[in-house]
C-alpha cells in the first residue's frame, strides 16, 4: 500500500507484457490502472493519454459501448481536473453497471471519484456520507483513499470523534507500510486532529 513507485513499475510491466501478447482486453483493463495510478502520483497528462489508450483497445474488442465505456474512464481524473459534470455522468453510469454486473468494486471506485470531486468544492457532509461506503466489507486497498479523506470531511464539519477512529486506523496501516507516502498522509491526518502549536510540526513533516 502506498508505494507508488512499485506499483507504477508493475503496471508498466504488465502493460508491455499485454502488447507483446496481443491481449487486448487484459491490455485495456491495465492501461486504465495505470491511468489511475499516474494520477495519484500527480502525472496528471500521461494518466489522460493512458486513459485513452485504454478506451481506444476497449473499443477495438467491442467492449467499450454504452454505459461500459464509463466503466473504463478515469473518473477520478475527471474529478481532480475539476469537470465535476463529466466525473458525475460517468460515475452515475458506474454505479448503474456494479449493480448491472454485480461488481461492487465499480461501486467503490465511483464513489472514490465522487469523494475528490466534493472534496475539491468543500462539500465535506458528502465527502463524510460516501466514505465509509468505500471501506464497507471490502479489503485494505480502499481505505488508503477513504480515511485520509474522511478524517479531512469528519474535522471539516465536527465530527472529531469519527476523525479520531479513523485516525487510529490510518496509523496501524500507514505504520505497517512505512512508505514516504504512507506516512505524509499520516502527519497531515495527524496535524488536523492535533492542537494549533503540535500541528505545524505535522504539516511540515508531510
Amino acid at each position: 500500500m502506498w508505494d507508488d513507485r512499485v506499483l507504477l513499475d508493475r503496471l508498466q510491466h504488465a502493460v508491455e507484457a499485454y502488447r507483446e501478447l496481443g491481449a487486448l482486453d487484459s491490455l485495456s483493463h491495465t492501461l486504465l490502472m495505470l491511468s489511475m495510478s499516474e494520477a495519484a502520483a500527480g502525472q496528471l497528462a500521461a494518466a489522460h493519454t493512458r486513459a485513452e489508450e485504454a478506451r481506444r483497445f476497449a473499443g477495438a474488442t467491442g467492449y467499450a459501448v454504452g454505459r461500459l465505456a464509463s466503466t473504463l474512464t478515469n473518473a477520478k481524473l475527471l474529478a481532480w481536473q475539476g469537470e465535476d459534470e463529466a466525473a458525475q455522468r460517468v460515475t452515475d453510469d458506474m454505479s448503474a453497471m456494479a449493480e448491472y454486473l454485480g461488481v461492487e468494486d465499480l461501486n467503490r471506485s465511483a464513489w472514490q471519484a465522487q469523494m475528490i470531486m466534493h472534496l475539491g468544492r468543500g462539500r465535506y457532509r458528502e465527502v463524510y456520507t460516501i466514505a465509509p461506503r468505500t471501506t464497507a466489507g471490502d479489503s485494505a486497498r480502499h481505505d488508503t483513499e477513504a480515511l485520509p479523506t474522511l478524517i479531512e470531511a469528519g474535522m471539516r464539519i465536527g465530527e472529531r470523534k469519527a476523525a479520531a477512529t479513523a485516525l487510529q486506523q490510518l496509523q496501524v496501516m500507514a505504520t505497517a507500510s512505512g512508505t514516504p507516502w504512507a506516512l505524509g498522509l499520516l502527519a497531515r491526518s495527524a496535524a488536523l486532529l492535533a492542537t494549533d502549536s503540535a500541528a505545524e510540526p505535522l504539516y511540515q513533516e508531510s
